[in-house]
């Protein structure tokens, strides 16, 4: 119990990011529900990213600015993003399909995506790997289309 304690604790406050330097891949895993990363943390990873992060995992959630900014910033050097929180949507997408050099795609609780998310995904000439969880289409009528 102590040790899930410290975990979402830990996982609030990305300020202990300063202390790594020259980051290929970034995994922040294991966080509790109610833990989320600011703005201010996701100027932080994208600081300590500075070109040097390719591969990106987070398992948590993003105030929308927050996650936006990450991709914008990296979108020269990303090859594999794996974004685990609950507030995609197509705007999003539109983010992602700014990565030139993307191979490997994960999104998880991808319900808010829509055909126009999937079609900027398209976008993605590079892309060899693509895997949406939670996701489901609905056409204008709101009939279930998947």
């Amino acid at each position: 119990r102590r040790s899930n304690h410290y975990r979402a604790a830990y996982m609030k406050d990305a300020s202990f990011l300063s202390t790594c330097k020259n980051l290929h891949t970034l995994c922040l895993f294991r966080v509790l529900p109610p833990a989320s990363l600011s703005f201010d943390d996701a100027k932080m990873i994208t600081h300590l990213g500075g070109g040097s992060i390719k591969h990106l995992f987070l398992n948590c959630d993003f105030f929308g600015r927050g996650i936006r900014l990450i991709i914008s910033e990296m979108s020269q050097t990303l090859k594999g993003l794996w974004l685990g929180g609950t507030n995609y949507d197509d705007a999003l997408c539109h983010e992602i399909s700014k990565c030139i050099r993307l191979r490997n795609l994960c999104l998880r609780q991808a319900q808010n995506i829509t055909e126009l998310g999937i079609k900027s995904l398209g976008k993605l000439n590079t892309l060899e790997k693509l895997m949406l969880f939670n996701i489901s289409f609905y056409n204008t009528l709101g009939e279930k289309k998947i």
